[in-house]
């Protein structure tokens, strides 16, 4: 008799997941009220089992599960006054309520707070809530350095993107042109591979025309190493990508022979903050064969809540460079960091994302339009 635990909030939840997995055959030995935890949170253990013995049944050792009519009667969720939280734990559980509220995966919100409150002893919210951010910037810091931002008279940096599509590549590919070329005085060139999309690569010809930044259409190595050649005197040169699913392996192996023959500093994985923690990563197990060393999230302005990114981004270890939330160019960007990645995590109210440079700091010679066109993804 293979027996099954559930650990719910409520008995009715807990009936309701033993009867999803095990069939509405579903016997109960044993329910109890238990504490589990760091905060020794109180839930309802349910233990059944899916095919009990008929005998068992019959002399009354086991009983079926509740109908749903019982089931599903309402239980108290509060704690009886001797089970109160003691007053040092209350801003706990209540910064862990609003943490798995903005989708941070509970066991890590348990370990965060954990930390947080042995290490500074604090029992006021705004305390223990920078504490815990401090805790997962930390979790956020990548192994190794990211690399440095081109800069005039450096030796030339070529970069790539690439992602799933409908990431949104392209339109952040024309956001970092603009920016290097409006706010840092950057010479910029840019390569697309992206051949599907006939409106993409017109789209991104009108915003070369718009910055007097050269484009080039590549299908081929040789055309890749062409292409670098004609650009050889720009600052910085950005490889746009087409989307590729993260299950199509042969695609994403095309796509790292032409990436190869580019040999750019750094490759950065497109993501959107609305993806699951499931398709990041496979997002980043998929496309590491071309090399990746940054990530950009973008669409944070189409994700209610980000903190459901907080565990795999702490597990892939990219360096997050930059994030977006919107169409315009060359607007919706800005450069974060670990510690701001993480209040954003946290749900934080954080400064909104960084504007286009003022016209002071457009390169002279160069007339800046007002804004930009955006750019389909």
């Amino acid at each position: 008799m293979n027996l099954h635990t559930y650990y719910c909030r409520t008995l009715a939840e807990a009936l309701a997941y033993a009867r999803r997995e095990l069939g509405d055959d579903a016997a109960v030995l044993h329910t109890r009220w238990v504490r589990r935890g760091w905060l020794r949170a109180r839930v309802m253990e349910v233990v059944a089992t899916a095919n009990p013995p008929a005998t068992l049944l019959t002399d009354g050792l086991l009983r079926p599960s509740p109908t749903p009519s019982t089931a599903t009667q309402p239980l108290a969720t509060h704690p009886a006054p001797a089970d109160a939280a003691p007053p040092e734990l209350l801003a706990v559980r209540q910064l862990r309520d609003q943490l798995v509220a903005q989708g941070l995966d509970p066991a890590l919100t348990e370990t965060l707070l954990g930390e947080a409150h042995r290490e500074t002893s604090a029992t006021d919210l705004p305390t223990l809530h920078a504490a815990v951010r401090q805790r997962l910037a930390r979790r956020l810091t990548p192994r190794t350095e990211t690399p440095p931002p081109p800069s005039t008279g450096a030796a030339q940096k070529v970069m790539a993107l690439v992602g799933p599509t409908g990431v949104g590549k392209t339109t952040t590919l024309a956001k970092l042109a603009a920016n290097a070329t409006l706010e840092a005085g950057l010479s910029v060139g840019m390569i697309t591979i992206d051949t599907y999309r006939v409106a993409a690569v017109a789209q991104l010809r009108t915003f070369g025309d718009l910055l007097g930044a050269p484009v080039a259409v590549v299908h081929t190595a040789a055309e890749m190493r062409a292409a670098l050649a004609n650009m050889a005197s720009a600052d910085l040169v950005l490889i746009d990508s087409a989307g590729r699913s993260p299950t199509d392996a042969e695609r994403i192996a095309q796509l790292a022979e032409l990436l190869h023959a580019a040999q750019p500093n750094e490759v950065r994985l497109v993501a959107s903050a609305t993806t699951t923690p499931a398709g990041l990563r496979q997002a980043a197990r998929s496309f590491a064969p071309v090399g990746l060393s940054s990530l950009v999230l973008t669409k944070l302005d189409e994700a209610p809540a980000l903190g459901h990114l907080a565990v795999p981004l702490i597990e892939i270890r990219l360096p997050v460079t930059h994030l977006t939330d919107g169409q315009s160019v060359p607007e919706d960007l800005r450069v974060t960091t670990p510690t701001d990645l993480a209040g954003r995590l946290l749900g934080e109210r954080v400064a909104p994302l960084a504007k286009a440079p003022t016209p002071d700091a457009t390169p002279s010679g160069m007339s800046r339009p007002a804004r930009l066109v955006p750019l389909a993804a």
